[in-house]
């Protein structure tokens, strides 16, 4: 197994951890590590050949009391790895969420299995960046382990988390923690969600309706109820029937919004990504996921089938036309059938550029 961990050092080490969160199973998420500083040449060499391996991200509280304290926070599966620019970038495909009830047995495990080949550990100035091999590989995790899982244990880990310095919330920033779920519309909230492609990407059928579901904790509600943000969703503007929907208000501690998608029948760019725009109503920063989820648009089967039916009464009328149904007239319908396919194609061609305009 690879263990891969995180600390929130920085704003964008903090947006991968709500990444991590938010991201529906099946997506693909990109850790990146700065060879010989955050992960060695040998374990760098080594996942070029580990591809398929099954992956633990670990969240590192760094400010913690007694040193560093280790959270898993999710599963998933090593897609490929590649050195660039001095940096290992780790694409992993998510899986469940994961939840350790005894948490100072996964330390002592943690420590037990890479405290010899350099487990982060604090240092005398706490941002040392240089704290250790933020990449580890090892054994699978103990079954003796009592888990949590699905989204019990998203909701453990983002409670747990959210308490630590690095990922709490202040007066000046808020950290919303998410997680996605895509489902047809009209399905019940709590329906299990439609499953990626297995390149990472959603498959939507134009004419179709689906419901994105977004479960937040939001924890600056604890000390200040008033706060709130709008949450809006983009990058679909050009293929929805309802793009002005697409906004949402948070104002709770925990709860569930939903964003309608009805895919234009007529939608011509078959590539897509969803992305997330908070904006607090008190002006402060939003700690957020700032992943996409990406989609790919293809056209419905009755839409298919229409337009195979539709060339087809094109094609065989114009062989048709100006025939008589003698021997010699079949003869001449089986000539002319192709040239007559061809222009139902062209017309076809014709129409679909037409529809751009």
């Amino acid at each position: 197994m690879i263990y891969l961990f995180n600390s929130a050092r920085r704003d964008g080490y903090k947006a991968n951890v709500h990444n991590t969160f938010y991201l529906p199973a099946g997506c693909v998420n990109t850790y990146r590590y700065h060879i010989g500083q955050n992960i060695s040449e040998e374990a760098s060499h080594a996942l070029s050949s580990m591809s398929r391996t099954d992956v633990l991200i670990v969240y590192i509280d760094r400010y913690a009391v007694n040193g560093y304290k280790f959270y898993p926070l999710r599963k998933g599966r090593l897609c490929g790895s590649e050195p660039r620019d001095g940096q290992v970038f780790c694409d992993v495909k998510l899986q469940d969420y994961v939840f350790i009830e005894d948490l100072e047995s996964f330390q002592g495990y943690l420590h037990k299995s890479f405290d010899a080949t350099g487990l982060p550990s604090a240092r005398q100035d706490i941002e040392e960046p240089h704290d250790g091999m933020y990449v580890q590989i090892g054994d699978p995790l103990p079954q003796s382990f009592k888990f949590a899982s699905k989204e019990d244990a998203w909701r453990k880990c983002v409670t747990m988390i959210s308490e630590t310095q690095a990922m709490s919330s202040s007066a000046s920033t808020e950290h919303l923690f998410l997680r996605a779920t895509i489902v047809k519309s009209g399905k019940p909230i709590s329906s299990k969600g439609l499953s990626p492609n297995s390149s990472g990407k959603f498959k939507f059928s134009k004419g179709s309706a689906y419901d994105l579901i977004l479960t937040y904790l939001f924890p600056v509600q604890q000390v200040d109820s008033g706060r709130a943000l709008s949450l809006s969703i983009s990058g679909i503007a050009g293929v929805v029937e309802n793009p002005e929907s697409n906004s949402q208000i948070v104002n709770k501690l925990s709860d569930v919004v939903k964003y309608t998608l009805a895919i234009k029948r007529t939608a011509e760019s078959n590539v897509q990504t969803i992305a997330l725009h908070p904006t607090t109503m008190s002006g402060t920063t939003v700690q957020f996921a700032d992943a996409t989820i990406p989609l790919v648009l293809r056209s419905s089967w009755r839409e298919f089938v229409g337009t195979v039916i539709a060339l087809s009464i094109i094609s065989v009328t114009g062989a048709l036309l100006g025939l008589k149904f003698d021997e010699l007239g079949w003869r001449e319908f089986w000539a002319r059938l192709p040239i007559a396919i061809i222009n139902s194609g062209a017309l076809y061609v014709v129409w679909r550029l037409g529809r751009k305009v």
